[in-house]
């Protein structure tokens, strides 16, 4: 899941009963304000409409969100502001990239881990996902990529997936 599709997620897009989830849109930084949208096809990007995706949930992650839903509210209290956000501002508003990087950071440090931008876990799901076992087609669906764009990847660097979706 890319960053701003993670911003944009809705607990509208989200079936926790049956652990599905949706991506549906995304949300990007315009200026000051934070702009929600469809994911679209752009040349540009190599985004396509495989952007907007459904997947199955693995049951650890489907009691996470449970859990999420539960102790948001609380958090906030009387400055909540009901945007349907899974991952919101502690007012409910939609949060920033540079918050996302600023927590990321502090958890990689702790974990003692190289610096590394937080877009390379995308990179890093794909490669677990392929040494797993998991075919270049159920992957790139996942990660919202053309098998065209995954292919290439993976026979450049042969039996070692490590890095790859650059």
């Amino acid at each position: 899941m890319r960053i701003g599709e993670a911003l944009g997620l809705r607990w509208s897009d989200v079936d926790l009963e049956d652990g599905i989830l949706s991506i549906r849109q995304n949300i990007v930084a315009v200026g000051s304000a934070m702009v929600a949208g469809r994911p679209k096809k752009t040349s540009r990007s190599g985004r396509t409409d495989r952007s907007a995706r459904t997947f199955a949930l693995l049951p650890q992650a489907v009691e996470d969100l449970k859990r999420q839903r539960a102790h948001q509210r609380l958090r906030a209290g009387d400055t909540w502001q009901d945007q349907g956000l899974v991952f919101a501002a502690d007012n409910g508003n939609p949060l920033r990239v540079s918050s996302i990087d600023r927590a990321f950071e502090r958890v990689r440090e702790r974990a003692g881990v190289r610096p590394l931008p937080l877009y390379s876990m995308q990179h890093a799901s794909a490669s677990i996902l392929l040494a797993a076992g998991v075919p270049v087609a159920v992957a790139a669906k996942v990660m919202g990529h053309s098998v065209d764009r995954v292919r290439p990847k993976v026979v450049e660097r042969g039996e070692r997936p490590i890095g790859m979706l650059r």
